[in-house]
């Protein structure tokens, strides 16, 4: 009997072609579900517990009754305000025609000294490269003295 079901799954062969398309997609399936866990699973440094965005600091500030993660917010805004980085044209504005809207996000980190670090970062990726250098693809560096940013409460 198993040698009749082995001749007729090689004759026909849409058997294990079915069997290999479930195995390749199970796979892919039990790839994408270990990746989900991982990025959604907490993270935590030197055992304090990182944010993903800048809500869920203040939801970390308030369960844990302390303002380290907002503090550290209101200082990297405070250098940034003090250096002239940005400019905030609110989060409808219309931009200049020479500029383009960048979207931030909060970065969090915990230092070797159990610091707690905030940095606020542009999404330069966005930005198109200068077309009037002949070697602007060696040297351009997406960073400029004003960008003009939204602020509010994004996704990281």
């Amino acid at each position: 009997m198993a040698r009749t079901m082995i001749s007729s799954i090689c004759r026909d062969g849409s058997l294990l072609k079915r069997i290999a398309s479930r195995t390749v997609k199970f796979s892919r399936m039990c790839n994408q579900a270990r990746l989900h866990t991982e990025r959604n699973s907490p993270v935590y440094k030197f055992g304090i517990l990182l944010p993903r965005d800048r809500n869920h600091a203040l939801q970390i500030d308030k369960d844990n009754d302390n303002k380290v993660w907002e503090t550290s917010i209101g200082l990297e805004i405070d250098q940034l305000n003090e250096c002239k980085t940005f400019r905030n044209m609110g989060k409808h504005a219309k931009i200049p025609r020479d500029h383009q809207r960048i979207r931030v996000h909060f970065v969090f980190d915990v230092k070797h000294d159990l610091r707690c670090k905030s940095r606020l970062v542009a999404g330069g990726h966005m930005t198109d490269p200068p077309k009037d250098s002949v070697l602007f693809w060696r040297c351009y560096s997406p960073i400029s003295s004003t960008v003009y940013a939204s602020w509010g409460t994004q996704r990281s």
